[in-house]
């Protein structure tokens, strides 16, 4: 028989069909997720990506010992903009090839995200003066982040997505580009 769900956006939740759950008190034991059973799922306890889980009779056990608890499918940002048109001097680039060198995005309270041309992939690193960025850190970025792409095009887009479902909120992108 099929089973159809009918989901209510919630903008607390960061994953898709997702049960939200607190305890008091620390606990790996959680319940209450019979909609999820035999999935492969996501989950996250207090802001951090924890083992992937596959609940039965509605109960997972949780890697860690959490306070906060989601455990729900895997929904993972994609963002992808339109081609770029460039205009300078009033004169249009429309068609010809071009070369954008730099993405400046504008993150607000947003974690780990990938930039994405063609077949160039870019990970910025959020923390300052970090080598890598780590993913147990539940900082929240608000910035600006210089991103470098390259490539030569006449089409050219990017996309901005995820690995994991953290929190990612981009409020504007500007490029730097080079006409030939």
């Amino acid at each position: 028989a099929t089973v159809r769900f009918l989901e209510v956006l919630n903008a607390d939740h960061r994953l898709d069909s997702s049960i939200l759950q607190t305890s008091g008190t620390a606990t790996d034991s959680w319940s209450g997720l019979d909609h999820l059973n035999g999935q492969t799922t996501k989950v996250i306890g207090d802001s951090f990506i924890l083992e992937d889980e596959q609940p039965s009779a509605g109960a997972i056990t949780s890697a860690e010992s959490v306070n906060e608890l989601e455990v729900g499918l895997s929904f993972l940002v994609r963002i992808k903009s339109l081609p770029l048109s460039v205009a300078i001097q009033g004169q249009s680039w429309a068609g010809e090839y071009f070369n954008p060198v730099q993405a400046n995005v504008r993150v607000y309270e947003s974690r780990d995200f990938i930039v994405k041309n063609g077949t160039q992939t870019v990970k910025p690193i959020l923390q300052e003066f970090a080598q890598n960025y780590i993913p147990a850190d539940a900082t929240l970025y608000t910035k600006w982040l210089k991103v470098y792409i390259g490539g030569v095009g006449r089409e050219t887009q990017i996309e901005i997505t995820q690995e994991e479902p953290l929190d990612l909120n981009v409020l504007a992108i500007h490029y730097g580009v080079r006409v030939s």
